[in-house]
């Protein structure tokens, strides 16, 4: 995120431009001597305005089924975090509350990416779809274990670390801060370039019990209090990504579900976690397929609240969500 932040001025310095078009290595020396001059000089005058932009692309850009392209790898060499930490601090000072805040349990929206019946997704039964998530997610394993054990061999599974495989869908929602649309609109993971969607209100029945996740840590907690082997099915995805091989762990939702309604992913908690290779126990998890302030619901605690809104924009990820006229079906 720090570097979209960058990305206006080093697209014109020659090191960086040579690694963006091919021309260059990741290893180039210049490139960490070229940022650290501009992050000494970082001009945060209006930087509150472009962080949903600059964290809506970073969201975009995320990918756990490949390697890290060219500018994930010159980000990544020594001294490079270092050199961003000017940038980071302003973030980190300019960044709205809800960016830490704990789910908003009077503020949560589903939106639809699959039609235009958001409400859809609450045919109150979580329960067996939690059921079908296991067996499926076991099935899939058992499956996997018949391929090759090399991560290195280019084979590709489920790599995502959400509660919903192609069988399941369970609801999930986020807030609609202040001025905008809910976030769930802009802050996709792997997303398809919508331009119209439909959104609906939803209101949370009785005292929810939400398992919070706002840094690596809580997100490694919750996969060792509750783990799933999933190395099989995703050893050879997360090795492409993070460079690690061994066992890999999935929290059993399963088993969440009994404890918890729900698991809420605050936006700081996808900046610090999200695509990194955790400790969780003996074994190792990875944040993959989630969104900033995405709430997953295990329960059937969520009811419609008000009417479905359409909203649209002109071109993905180049303007801004727009709430419809008429917007309200």
């Amino acid at each position: 995120m720090c570097w979209e932040l960058l990305q206006d001025p080093l697209s014109r310095t020659s090191a960086w431009t040579a690694l963006r078009t091919g021309r260059s290595r990741p290893g180039d020396e210049d490139l960490l001597s070229e940022l650290t001059a501009f992050t000494a000089d970082f001009d945060a005058h209006g930087i509150a305005d472009r962080l949903f932009s600059a964290l809506e692309e970073s969201v975009a850009w995320a990918r756990y089924w490949q390697e890290p392209d060219e500018i994930d790898q010159g980000l990544a060499l020594p001294g490079m975090d270092v050199a961003l930490l000017p940038v980071a601090r302003e973030v980190a000072a300019a960044a709205p509350r809800w960016w830490s805040d704990g789910v908003a349990l009077h503020d949560q929206w589903l939106v639809d990416l699959r039609g235009s019946d958001p409400g859809a997704a609450l045919d109150g039964s979580a329960a067996g779809k939690l059921a079908q998530w296991w067996e499926h997610a076991v099935e899939w394993e058992r499956q996997w274990e018949g391929y090759t054990s090399d991560p290195g061999v280019n084979l590709s599974g489920y790599w995502w670390s959400t509660p919903n495989q192609s069988v399941v869908e369970l609801p999930s929602t986020t807030r609609k801060p202040p001025g905008g649309g809910p976030v769930g609109l802009s802050l996709v993971e792997d997303g398809m370039g919508w331009t119209s969607l439909h959104c609906a209100p939803v209101a949370v029945r009785g005292g929810a019990r939400v398992f919070e996740v706002t840094c690596p840590r809580d997100w490694a907690e919750l996969v060792a209090r509750y783990p799933m082997d999933v190395t099989a099915s995703r050893r050879h995805d997360w090795w492409r990504t993070t460079g690690v091989a061994g066992r890999w762990l999935l929290p059993d939702y399963a088993a969440v579900g009994r404890d918890y309604d729900a698991v809420h992913l605050t936006a700081w908690g996808y900046l610090t976690t999200a695509g990194e290779a955790l400790e969780a126990g003996e074994a190792g998890t990875v944040l993959a397929g989630w969104s900033p302030d995405e709430t997953y619901w295990l329960t059937d605690c969520l009811q419609l609240s008000g009417p479905t809104e359409h909203w649209t924009r002109d071109e993905a990820y180049d303007s801004p969500w727009v709430r419809a006229a008429g917007a309200t079906d």
